[in-house]
């Protein structure tokens, strides 16, 4: 446990409940260089959330650079993925988001319209110096920023409808179906896929991948919720069929 970093990511600013949950139970396991590599599973039990939700806020808190994840072999399969925090968020640099990615708190005195409070100096006057502050004047004043549209945030604050972050395995059994990557899943096939033991055994996957796409098989499931709801019964038959048996 890195108390530093966990100290950071408590005034880390997210838009979101759930990823700043998510970013506290890393940096709890994360040790002094940022890095740590619980399981999915882990991280459910910790944050009492489902694991497709765990896998949505990380890959969310990666798309906006909180941290990286890379993943993790052992005897040749994968484990689980090693979660490495920004350096930004390492250094306690990163105290807020702006536009849906991670910004370093810029300094006191480059900060539009901030002056320095009194005993530091107040207004630089021309000359040199600071100008004294009343001691019943703020150290600063409140900026009006012009009226320029904002631009587009990368993430909906919690609330919003917003369609869930479908996995790279998701994507993959939806192309069987010929769906295209940015069509969201319903709410049954998301529980469904929930249900699915993770990790996916690598010698399950790959066979279901043939038997779906190049085995030639005449009686596949023909959506992605018949599939899921017969998972294990699929992947048996993937494994013993023959496709020179007629």
């Amino acid at each position: 446990m890195s108390v530093h970093i966990s100290s950071v990511i408590w005034k880390v600013v997210m838009p979101n409940a759930g990823r700043k949950l998510v970013a506290v139970a890393l940096a709890d396991m994360a040790n002094d260089d940022g890095s740590c590599w619980p399981s999915l599973r882990t991280l459910s039990a910790r944050c009492n959330l489902s694991e497709d939700s765990i896998r949505n806020h990380l890959h969310a808190l990666e798309a906006i650079g909180i941290l990286k994840a890379s993943p993790r072999f052992q005897d040749g399969r994968q484990t689980s993925n090693v979660y490495c925090f920004a350096p930004d968020v390492v250094t306690g640099k990163a105290l807020h988001l702006e536009r849906g990615r991670v910004e370093p708190a810029p300094p006191l005195e480059n900060r539009e319209g901030g002056r320095k409070p009194e005993g530091e100096g107040g207004k630089k006057q021309e000359g040199g110096g600071y100008e004294k502050l009343p001691p019943h004047e703020p150290s600063y004043r409140t900026i009006i920023e012009p009226s320029i549209p904002p631009a587009e945030p990368s993430l909906k604050l919690e609330g919003e409808k917003s369609k869930p972050l479908l996995t790279p395995e998701q994507i993959e059994v939806g192309s069987w179906f010929s769906r295209r990557p940015t069509t969201a899943w319903s709410a049954k096939e998301l529980n469904k896929w929930g249900e699915i033991p993770k990790p996916i055994d690598s010698e399950d996957w790959q066979a279901l991948k043939w038997y779906y796409t190049r085995s030639g098989c005449k009686y596949l499931r023909k959506d992605i919720y018949t599939l899921l709801n017969n998972w294990s019964g699929e992947i048996d038959r993937a494994k013993n069929y023959d496709p020179n048996e007629k």
